[in-house]
């Protein structure tokens, strides 16, 4: 259980997640020291919600493809994305991270069935979600781009902002309330403090440290946890400060109609 966010901002993006995890060995266990963002490059960051064994399988083989990419000239998000087929300029296919999910959903949840159970028709669902951003060449600009992949290798580029894992509904509700189109990515960082700190006040399945990772076109930054902690302490001030007020609103006493 896990939740992973990105927001698109003016100048580059911001990725952040919990640290918290769970997973079964014989019997339920709970990690709250997990890194869940992996930086590629010091130039794509990507995160994983769902079997942890998946998911380290598919970034291994997307930073392997990543480093081909690199050395056959290419510095593209969606490239890394979707893949690209060999040309005369270039040595080899890059298989995108579509092609490379969609090749780990065929083994484990179509072959790998069909092999334990001697059913041709019989699968399993081992789910996992990948969230990848960076930068992409768009008219021959380069711009911030974000993107879900699922696990049958299907990819849907956000617009805005994007979350995956079981705090997802907590967290796309608050985006939505507080997002907006020219956010830089200094706003984007406390917004995100914000949304994760509010996910694990409702779901229990996310908790831990907060991490964040700032992109621009030039590189990654890992924010400080002291910075973190810092802007956490101010939120819960004004948070603190707002309750007080609706508190006193709901309670005053004023007849209605």
């Amino acid at each position: 259980m896990t939740l992973i966010l990105g927001i698109i901002c003016k100048d580059g993006l911001v990725m952040a997640s919990d640290t918290q995890s769970e997973f079964e060995r014989g019997s339920p266990v709970k990690r709250i020291n997990t890194e869940k963002l992996r930086i590629l490059n010091n130039k794509i960051v990507i995160g994983g919600a769902g079997i942890n064994a998946l998911i380290d399988k598919a970034i291994r083989k997307i930073e392997e493809e990543y480093n081909l990419m690199l050395q056959n000239g290419y510095d593209d998000l969606r490239i890394l994305i979707e893949g690209e087929e060999n040309t005369p300029e270039k040595e080899k296919t890059i298989n995108g991270a579509e092609y490379i999910i969609s090749e780990i959903h065929k083994i484990y949840n179509v072959q790998r069935p069909t092999f334990i159970y001697g059913s041709p028709t019989a699968e399993e669902s081992l789910d996992f979600y990948l969230m990848i951003g960076g930068f992409s060449y768009f008219n021959g600009i380069k711009k911030p781009d974000l993107y879900i992949l699922y696990e049958n290798g299907i990819s849907e580029p956000m617009k805005d902002y994007a979350t995956i894992g079981s705090g997802s509904a907590y967290a796309e509700y608050l985006l939505e309330k507080y997002y907006d189109n020219n956010i830089t990515t200094d706003q984007a960082i406390k917004l995100a403090i914000f949304t994760i700190s509010e996910a694990q006040k409702m779901d229990p399945n996310v908790g831990g440290k907060i991490n964040i990772i700032k992109i621009t076109n030039d590189n990654t930054q890992i924010i400080d946890q002291k910075i973190v902690e810092n802007i956490q302490n101010e939120i819960d001030e004004k948070l603190n400060s707002i309750e007080k007020i609706l508190k006193d609103y709901f309670t005053s006493i004023k007849k209605i109609g």
